[in-house]
C-alpha cells in the first residue's frame, strides 16, 4: 500500500510518499527516510501529533488503464521502481506502435525509462521521460508500444 504525507515543517509545506509492506514502512521519499522500518500505526500517530495528513493512495493498475477507468487527478504519481522482468531504469526507448493523432507521443519519439509496473497477467508498462516537447514529465506507456534503442556513443 502507498501513502502520501502532507504537512508543513520548518522548511515549509511538503508532500512525500511512503510504501508499506506487511504493516511496515519499506520505502520512503528522502524527506521521510527516518520513518523506514516504522509501523504504519507509529506513522499515523506521528503525523497526528505533527498536524500532518496521512492519506492512502490507490495506485492505478494496468486493468484500470485498459478499461479506461483512470480517474481525474490533480497530481501525478510516477512509479520509479522496476517491476520484475522489466527493462532497467535508464534504458533508452523509442515509441514504435500505438499512436493516435493528438493523443500521446508520436511514433519515433525517444525517451528513457524511469520506472515500470507489472499487471496481473504479466504485462508491463513503463514510465518514460520523453526527449521531445515534454521533458521531465514522465508518462505511462504500455510495453508493446516500445522497443529498446541504442544510445549513440
Amino acid at each position: 500500500m502507498m501513502y502520501q504525507v502532507s504537512g508543513a515543517d520548518q522548511r515549509g509545506d511538503f508532500t512525500a510518499g511512503l510504501v508499506v509492506t506487511a504493516g511496515k514502512i519499506t520505502s520512503t521519499a528522502p524527506k521521510l527516510g527516518y520513518m523506514k522500518g516504522w509501523s504504519i500505526e507509529r506513522v499515523r500517530e506521528y503525523c497526528q501529533r505533527r498536524g500532518w495528513q496521512l492519506t492512502g493512495i490507490r495506485p492505478v493498475t494496468m486493468n484500470d488503464i485498459e478499461r479506461g477507468v483512470v480517474p481525474q487527478v490533480d497530481s501525478i504519481l510516477v512509479v520509479v521502481s522496476e517491476a520484475p522482468g522489466a527493462w532497467k531504469n535508464g534504458t533508452a526507448v523509442v515509441k514504435v506502435d500505438g499512436f493516435e493523432h493528438g493523443k500521446g507521443h508520436p511514433l519515433g519519439s525517444t525517451g528513457v525509462v524511469v520506472g515500470s509496473v507489472g499487471g496481473e497477467q504479466g504485462e508491463l508498462a513503463y514510465f518514460v521521460e520523453w526527449d521531445d516537447d515534454r521533458p521531465q514529465l514522465p508518462s505511462l506507456c504500455q510495453s508493446w508500444k516500445l522497443k529498446k534503442r541504442e544510445m549513440n556513443a
